[in-house]
């Protein structure tokens, strides 16, 4: 699911850019919602905070009644580096060193003066493709081609000279080695033994003792003695973090 959010106080743009949105979103495969705010009000500010909503790509005017889009963007980024942000006004000129001089890590900044539709169109473009990127890893082995959602992994391990992922509802076998299928999975990914990779995000529980690493009532893996530690220390990590 990817996530706008939009602020913009002008009614007729505000209708405008979720129409580009939803023309543009149409010709993808992917799930979206647009949260859509005429001015930086309490609601905007929670949805900072708000970690249910992820893959999000804020659309910000720069000049609304209550506060600016570049304070906004300040609040964003002092908790959250990973969002993406596409500025859009019509004091492109006035802001436009202002813009350049900050770390706001913008994905565009538009005049809506000029060829906004196709700017924004492009911004759209370039961030939902990274974030879909991010989520989603395809495998293709001749004939056979696989898309998963990486949430849905659960672990990826060797038998037999081949290799399996198990996910929440069914497994595939492959011919890949462990190292590029890591390569493909990223961030979140580990090892918890030479021939077993997890998706640390998926852990439920830790019996330390036995070094099993439980995913539901079903999955479950076997740590090695060097491992288990690394894999202990990053569950404690994202324990802290939820």
């Amino acid at each position: 699911m990817i996530n706008f959010i939009l602020v913009e106080d002008n009614h007729f743009f505000n209708e405008t850019v979720i129409n580009i949105i939803n023309e543009f979103m149409q010709r993808t495969n992917l799930d979206y919602k647009v949260y859509s705010f005429f001015d930086y009000t309490d609601g905007v500010y929670e949805i900072i905070n708000d970690d249910s909503i992820k893959n999000k790509i804020y659309i910000l005017d720069i000049v609304c009644p209550s506060d600016s889009g570049t304070n906004f963007a300040t609040e964003i980024r002092k908790r959250d580096i990973h969002s993406f942000l596409i500025f859009i006004t019509n004091y492109y000129d006035k802001y436009q060193q202002a813009m350049l001089s900050e770390y706001y890590m913008f994905l565009a900044f538009i005049n809506k003066r000029k060829n906004y539709k196709k700017d924004l169109i492009k911004a759209l473009g370039i961030g939902t493709k990274t974030i879909d990127d991010n989520n989603i890893v395809r495998i293709n082995q001749g004939t056979l081609k696989i898309t998963l959602e990486k949430k849905n992994i659960l672990y990826v391990y060797i038998e037999d000279r081949r290799t399996y992922i198990v996910t929440t509802y069914r497994s595939f076998d492959l011919s890949m080695s462990l190292q590029e299928i890591l390569s493909l999975l990223g961030k979140g990914f580990m090892y918890c033994h030479k021939s077993i990779i997890i998706n640390a995000s998926r852990i439920k529980n830790i019996d330390s003792k036995n070094r099993e690493i439980y995913f539901d009532e079903e999955h479950y893996v076997v740590a090695s003695k060097t491992l288990i530690k690394e894999v202990i220390k990053e569950f404690d990590k994202l324990c802290i973090k939820k």
